[in-house]
């Protein structure tokens, strides 16, 4: 039953329950065992100074009275546990009254203390405990919703307890669920000491004459070898696995470990002692590593970022320097040794922490607010060593392959639109044709290699991400997204996909859907987007622990619901119904919120959070007056995280820019309200933002479309609030910006409307002599 229940303790009791209802035993190891349902004889009066009031419980060795002392000068109730009749041989008695003398000499708050003992006058012994008023561990955490950190609290003061004992060399060797007790106060006491012994002392013959509780007893316990201090760490090893399964919370993988170190069936994998089990705990609610995983270096960097949450880039900056540090250090090592042995493995050492900074590393400070300047930083200096060693004579094609995604990464961090970013696209797009003009050129060699094909996957996926959003060439885009879906197509087929393969295959249905939108072919646009859907739901309901799923899960729901939006639009004008498209909306939203609620770093899903409230603000503004004060809130959140967001990492160029998005939608909003004078003056802060960012990046097509499309709203306003003076104005500013972008010839089928209506505009203006 152990082995088969291992993975689940709840079947584990359910199939001990239905034992002993079905062939009427205990779940115990039992010796003597049928003597607990041998008749009793009744409960006495009084046992010592205590005066019996009830039973309350029993075992195969005994029973527990409810005593009171009936001395006038000291009234306080206690727990009598009476050895049954028939079970006191005169060596168990013996025993018993070595073990009440030492029992008595622990004295800690987490275990009920023994206050007295003695014999009956029928020669029974007897043990006077303190009486808990409370319920056993599981029945208490049975009796509601105990968050995991509560638990574990409860769990590590069950354990000072056990470390106590053991240092006083006292093994206790029935430690369960059942003997832990939580007091009415929430103040854990450890019971039933009744079948410990001494360290110091020789320990009971191995053959059963003891009673140990079934499920939670070492495997070398029940095969007869001797008790130690182990065989506790394994009992607190399968209860901390049964209190923590199946609840929400940080690092589980962390929890699971030292559940597993804790209960391993062999002794020589457990922790050596208590206190080993206690740190690791303590470990993991801070935040730190653990022993249990391992991982080296690696494993405790992670865990370094998640536990200091670097809030300012400084923090990072400050460690990647030390990491710079380390890695030119070695490099050099390498050169000045490159003669001897050693230098060759020293060469996998340093390529081994460049890469490491490039991926793992920098993929946990990307999850953190601030970090942007740092992530460049850590890709840059990761790049330099990774191109360094990269042209040494002989470099394998493992190492050209990482080049060739630092260079990916590099560009992401330097200039990715759809990332967290410095804004330096012009940058960015160099760096993504280097990395395809290495990737390209291993394909060429290593076709059928995996890696390769998977990384062709996310470069080529990534040019098409700046194409479409970057350079507006969405023609451009959607070719190369068909390129990036003929590789993961030819991984799954294969079966050669990782979880980030099919992740990646699902956005590219997303990004693809997307892209159609403003070529605007929406209707195939909702399909595709459908598709990428479902692929994400598919993989929630396989990981629902993986935050990049949940994540992408939220992202296609407020896509599709995007494209949806416009498809009606277009489909019936002024008289779409936006109903069916709100609730996609609203699931993005939600899924968002609880990625938010869990611990750890957030930034991800709270920058998307501020993209699904604008997107959906974008289709209930233009809905009816109860949508557009929906939306009109909706603005407001985005903005007030938008601005944590920017107070935290001033140098992302993404939420400068989609603070630029947020507000422009809130004019035209606040304009449909009838609130002119407010929308104008917002519209006039986003265009001066605007100007802003092209005065640094003046190269910058989409700036200038986006700065176009803003002025173009700015002059609608100005009309709206009978300006026209400023309408035309500004209506003269949108046509010379327009043509700058249209001079650096990109696609603009999907504002040619608009542009009608502009030069409509200052047709009137010319007419009213503006």
């Amino acid at each position: 039953i152990l082995s088969r229940t291992a993975g689940d303790p709840a079947l584990r009791r359910r199939v001990l329950s239905i034992m002993e209802a079905e062939y009427g035993r205990a779940p115990r190891l039992e010796t003597g065992g049928a003597l607990k349902y041998a008749p009793d004889a009744p409960a006495p009066e009084s046992i010592g100074a205590y005066r019996i009031e009830r039973e309350i419980g029993r075992g195969g060795m005994g029973v527990v009275y409810l005593g009171r002392r009936i001395t006038e000068d000291f009234d306080h109730a206690a727990a009598i546990k009476v050895v049954r009749t028939g079970a006191a041989s005169p060596r168990l008695i013996e025993r018993l009254r070595a073990e009440r003398r030492t029992l008595a000499g622990l004295k800690h708050p987490n275990i009920a203390q023994m206050y007295d003992g003695g014999e009956t006058d029928e020669g029974t012994p007897y043990f006077v405990m303190e009486f808990v008023q409370g319920a056993s561990l599981d029945d208490y955490l049975a009796t509601g919703d105990v968050p995991l950190d509560d638990r574990l609290r409860l769990f590590l003061d069950a354990c000072a307890a056990v470390s106590f004992a053991h240092r006083n060399l006292i093994i206790h060797r029935d430690l369960t669920p059942a003997n832990m007790l939580v007091s009415d106060t929430g103040d854990v006491k450890l019971i039933d000491f009744g079948i410990a012994h001494s360290l110091d002392e020789a320990a009971p013959a191995p053959r059963p004459r003891t009673t140990m509780t079934r499920g939670y007893a070492a495997p070398e316990r029940i095969s007869g070898s001797a008790a130690s201090t182990v065989t506790d760490i394994y009992s607190l090893g399968v209860i901390l696995d049964e209190i923590t399964q199946g609840l929400d919370g940080p690092r589980r993988k962390d929890l699971a470990a030292i559940a597993a170190k804790a209960g391993a069936p062999a002794p020589d994998d457990r922790y050596r002692t208590v206190d080993a089990l206690i740190g690791d705990l303590e470990a993991y609610r801070r935040g730190d590593a653990v022993s249990a995983v391992g991982g080296g270096w690696r494993y405790a960097l992670r865990r370094f970022v998640g536990r200091r949450r670097l809030a300012v880039g400084a923090g990072a900056l400050a460690l990647a320097s030390a990491l710079a540090a380390s890695v030119v250090m070695s490099i050099l090592y390498v050169r000045a040794d490159a003669a001897e042995r050693r230098a060759v493995e020293r060469f996998n050492e340093v390529r081994e922490l460049a890469g490491f900074i490039m991926f793992d590393f920098h993929d946990e400070v990307a999850r953190l607010e601030g970090s942007t300047p740092a992530r460049e930083m850590l890709a840059k200096t990761a790049l330099d060593y990774l191109d360094a060693l990269s042209a040494t004579p002989g470099a394998s094609d493992e190492l050209k392959l990482e080049v060739a995604l630092g260079y990916r990464r590099l560009g992401q961090v330097t200039g990715d639109s759809g990332f967290q970013n410095l804004g330096r696209r012009g940058e960015a797009g160099m760096l993504l044709d280097k990395a395809a003009a290495q990737i390209h050129a291993l394909k060429e060699t290593s076709a059928q290699d995996p890696a390769v094909l998977s990384a062709v996957v996310d470069i080529t996926f990534a040019q098409a991400i700046h194409e479409g959003n970057t350079n507006d060439d969405r023609e451009r885009a959607v070719a190369l997204i068909q390129e990036a879906r003929t590789a993961v197509s030819t991984l799954v087929e294969r079966g050669d996909a990782s979880l980030k393969d099919l992740l990646n295959e699902a956005h590219i249905d997303i990004m693809h859907g997307y892209f159609l939108t403003w070529l605007l072919k929406t209707g195939e646009a909702v399909e595709r987007i459908k598709t990428g859907l479902e692929k994400y739901q598919s993989l929630v309901a396989a990981h629902p622990e993986n935050a990049d799923a949940r994540l992408g899960l939220a992202r296609a729901n407020t896509t599709l619901a995007e494209a949806m939006a416009w498809h009606v639009y277009f489909e019936d004008g002024d008289e779409a119904d936006y109903e069916p498209v709100l609730p996609f909306f609203d699931t993005g939203v939600e899924e968002t919120r609880k990625l938010l609620s869990a611990p750890g770093p957030n930034m991800q899903a709270k920058d998307h959070l501020v993209i699904s409230l604008l997107k959906r603000a974008n289709t209930t503004c233009n809905a009816t007056r109860r949508r557009m004060e929906e939306g009109l809130a909706d603005l407001e959140e985005a903005d007030g995280l938008l601005e944590e967001l920017l107070a935290s990492d001033p140098y992302n160029d993404r939420f400068f820019e989609t603070a630029g998005h947020v507000a422009i939608q809130k004019a035209e909003c606040l304009h449909n309200l009838g609130r002119f004078a407010e929308a104008v003056e917002v519209g006039e802060a986003v265009v001066a933002r605007r100007e802003i960012q092209l005065e640094a990046e003046p190269e910058n097509r989409a700036l200038w479309g986006n700065l176009a499309n803003n002025l173009m709203v700015l002059a609608r306003l100005h009309m709206a609030a009978d300006d026209w003076p400023g309408a035309c104005r500004v209506a003269e500013r949108q046509a010379q910006t327009w043509g700058r972008y249209q001079a650096a010839g990109t696609s603009d089928q999907y504002d040619r409307g608009d542009q009608d209506a502009m030069r409509a505009l200052l047709d009137q203006c010319a007419e009213r002599g503006f």
